[in-house]
């Protein structure tokens, strides 16, 4: 199972999942604009945090 989270601000979320011992599949990374982090929680499911920048949240 996939969980996506869309947040205000990426940066802040990941430093706080890092300061809680988040275990990351794959780090936040910056995607034409938009940030994405993925983690995975205590049941092995796949958690993904984004940010969608000005462009994308635009196109939707």
């Amino acid at each position: 199972m996939i969980l996506n989270f869309e947040v205000p601000d990426a940066r802040a979320v990941v430093a706080r999942m890092e300061e809680l011992g988040a275990s990351w599949v794959a780090e936040l990374e910056d995607r034409d604009g938009s940030l994405f982090a993925t983690v995975l929680d205590p049941d092995g499911n796949y958690v993904q945090i984004l940010q969608l920048g000005e462009e994308a949240r635009a196109a939707m």
